[in-house]
């Protein structure tokens, strides 16, 4: 731990773990699991004859007291109404409320943290990996494959942060910024905080310099006790005050959210909406909860990982080699020490404004980018020429009726048009006239050939120089041929 005590702790009501911190981390924050106490309340309370009226009536002392001194008056009120002043267990823990109350520990960041996380314990690590017969060697096995589908998890859930977005629910700028900034889970979490604001009606009640004074009241429902005992739901006005200061934007609420989670609460996020702030200073974006955050142990190797061979964990190993020796010579006296000291100095101060240097340039990169991108939505181009599906028009096979018609045309055209009127060859039929082309020629259709496109019956001659055309055994031209000479 680079010698650093831990700031906080949380562990359950064990007597001799309290006394041992105590001792041994006289700094560190220490609280009791609140789960492992709400899980006692069926325990302790459950001989009482309104033990489900005191259930929801304790539950609401817990959660919905906002300050300290809420804390103590409904709990006052709740002995009395209940007569529960014999009770040994609630007396001891009104007595160390300091140690597990949320109106009393929430000034401490728990990374939203009130219990000691059952469901991440040892225990469930180890569930469908070992069991009451494992063998120690079976252990060993075993260890290592629940190490490598936690980092299997790890890495799955690091790779979907990147490439799933989860789209924004309002058109705020500072959404944005959470968006690109946190992991899917955390702006999830996020996103929960800012709907929450519809039920939030902040209104400025004094300002003094840059410094203004918000009351943000929040419309909810809480389970309450009626008149006639039964347990009820009603809407509930809480009211908390929000400190605003314009000139650093540093931004404080009453219920300590942001301290206890390290996750905005609506009530500022409705106050900096009204402010029409467009982004939220960087200290209000934590790295715990950055998507780009490297963790230090992925550096490290490990048997349980797959990433052995990657540049990084190379070069981080040949690094740490180099160091050791540079260490071990340092150490022989106090020159040498202070030679390696003051050269790792420099080669920081190398290292970070070579990194400024970088990060200025993809900044500047990633700007031409965006401009470039901007200047290209306002283009239209046409759309690039595609060879179409089959094959092209010229090399389609063509139906019988359609070489027909196209020999037709054809010798149509080479045929000089005339206005002379031709009457028909065949005797005993209706004079036909065609313009535009001579008696015998091609394009020439006399009245016996019109008659197989009417409505009367078609002759057997008919029908079977239709069969021959249709089988291939005749062409359409010698037929026409033979009906105008015949």
């Amino acid at each position: 731990m680079s010698n650093k005590p831990p700031n906080a702790i949380i562990t359950d009501q064990c007597k001799a773990m309290q006394n041992a911190i105590e001792e041994v981390f006289p700094n560190a924050r220490h609280r009791w699991c609140i789960w492992h106490i709400m899980k006692k309340i069926p325990e302790k309370l459950s001989g009482y004859e309104k033990y489900e009226n005191i259930k929801y009536t304790l539950s609401n002392v817990v959660y919905d007291s906002l300050t300290k001194h809420d804390f103590d008056e409904a709990w006052v009120k709740m002995i009395n109404k209940y007569d529960l002043r014999d009770n040994d267990w609630l007396d001891g823990l009104y007595n160390n409320r300091y140690l597990w109350a949320p109106a009393y520990v929430k000034y401490t960041f728990w990374a939203g943290m009130s219990s000691t996380q059952r469901s991440e314990s040892v225990n469930a690590f180890f569930d469908g990996y070992v069991n009451a017969k494992t063998t120690l060697k079976q252990f060993v096995g075993q260890y290592e494959n629940a190490l490598r589908d936690k980092v299997d998890k790890e890495n799955k859930a690091d790779s979907k942060s990147f490439q799933e977005v989860i789209p924004c629910i309002t058109h705020y700028d500072f959404e944005r910024q959470f968006q690109v900034a946190y992991t899917n889970a955390k702006f999830q979490e996020f996103q929960e905080q800012l709907r929450g604001k519809i039920y939030c009606y902040p209104a400025m009640l004094n300002k003094q310099g840059s410094i203004y004074t918000f009351r943000v009241r929040e419309d909810r429902k809480i389970f309450f006790e009626g008149e006639d005992g039964q347990i009820k739901e009603k809407r509930f006005i809480s009211e908390f005050t929000v400190l605003f200061n314009q000139g650093d934007c540093n931004v404080q609420c009453l219920c300590r959210l942001f301290e206890f989670r390290g996750i905005l609460c609506s009530h500022i996020l409705s106050v900096l909406a009204l402010m029409e702030m467009t982004e939220v200073p960087s200290k209000y974006i934590l790295q715990r909860w950055r998507k780009d955050f490297k963790r230090k142990h992925t550096f490290m190797k490990c048997s349980y990982d797959d990433m052995l061979n990657t540049p990084i964990v190379q070069r981080y190993d040949s690094l740490c080699k180099r160091s050791h020796q540079v260490a071990e010579n340092g150490a022989e006296s106090d020159v040498l020490y202070t030679l390696v000291m003051n050269g790792l100095n420099e080669l920081q101060i190398k290292i970070d404004a070579y990194r400024a240097n970088h990060e200025a340039q993809d900044q500047d990169t990633s700007s031409k980018h965006e401009d470039t991108m901007l200047n290209n939505e306002k283009l239209v181009l046409s759309p690039i020429h595609v060879r179409s599906v089959g094959r092209p028009p010229s090399k389609r096979k063509e139906s019988k009726i359609d070489q027909v018609v196209r020999k037709l045309r054809a010798k149509k055209q080479q045929v000089p048009t005339s206005t002379k009127k031709v009457p028909s060859q065949k005797a005993g039929k209706a004079n036909t006239y065609c313009e535009g082309h001579e008696a015998g020629s091609a394009g020439f259709f006399p009245n016996e050939f019109q008659e197989l496109q009417t409505t009367k019956p078609a002759t057997t001659i008919h029908m079977m120089s239709y069969v021959d055309i249709l089988q291939g055994n005749k062409d359409v031209m010698d037929l026409l041929d033979a009906s105008l000479n015949g």
